[in-house]
């Protein structure tokens, strides 16, 4: 292997990711996204700012008549995410496209998609220190992407109908939650999660539905991470999103 990434598994060793050792490695917000997704058989799924593919590949393996679209800026990470796909036997089922998500448009795809899932920066550009390394700081700073964007693109590509899925920090939510509003995707559900019970929440899980009404809005328990029981097993960092 590369001395530059890493191997490590999910599911109880029966996915194999392989990351950058240094650079952007995915974390706790990656997991909990996928397990907060409640995708059915038979949508084709867009996933944007896919870094080395963890989400989509997570939810192709568990979910296994679903199709996934991953869409990646960085070449390196797009680059990944193709083997990672490959070493996982789920080629017949996932694509990769190296696009800058600012320019998808329907030419991209057969039909609008059945639902898009996206774990954005969560940072503004000029807020707090930018991490040195350029891989980390697109996935963490809005360098490339702002949440204006990327759900700008949410809404020119999703069908009538379809489902947003997202995580965010929970001091930009009512930012996220008018963007989504004025995008025309309805927040419908949503989850705050806690590292424990006496802490605040730092990141939240929201789910819309792309031409709903307005109202109906379900705030689910929180999510506690401490002694939080996954579907998964990672053996990767799982630190939460600085």
């Amino acid at each position: 292997m590369n001395p530059g990434y890493t191997q490590d598994t999910l599911l109880n060793g029966k996915l194999r990711i392989r990351q950058p050792g240094k650079g952007y490695r995915f974390s706790v917000d990656a997991l909990l996204l996928a397990q907060f997704a409640n995708v059915k058989a038979g949508e084709h799924i867009l996933e944007l700012g896919a870094g080395c593919g963890v989400i989509s590949l997570m939810l192709a393996f568990q979910n296994p008549d679903i199709r996934i679209t991953a869409i990646e800026i960085q070449p390196e990470l797009a680059e990944l995410a193709r083997h990672n796909i490959a070493a996982n036997g789920l080629e017949k089922r996932m694509q990769v496209l190296c696009q800058d998500l600012r320019k998808l448009s329907l030419h991209h795809f057969a039909c609008p998609v059945d639902r898009v899932i996206a774990n954005p920066p969560f940072r503004k550009k000029e807020s707090g220190r930018i991490n040195p390394h350029l891989q980390q700081a697109i996935a963490r700073h809005e360098i490339s992407v702002t949440i204006q964007d990327m759900i700008h693109a949410t809404s020119r590509l999703l069908r009538k109908g379809g489902r947003f899925d997202v995580i965010y920090c929970t001091e930009r939510l009512s930012e996220l939650l008018c963007e989504m509003s004025s995008a025309q995707i309805e927040p419908k559900s949503m989850q705050f999660v806690h590292g424990n019970g006496g802490l605040p929440a730092r990141m939240v899980l929201v789910s819309g539905v792309k031409g709903s009404r307005p109202g109906g809005l379900m705030v689910c328990p929180p999510l506690l991470l401490k002694g939080a029981a996954f579907r998964d097993s990672p053996t990767a960092d799982e630190g939460p999103a600085p």
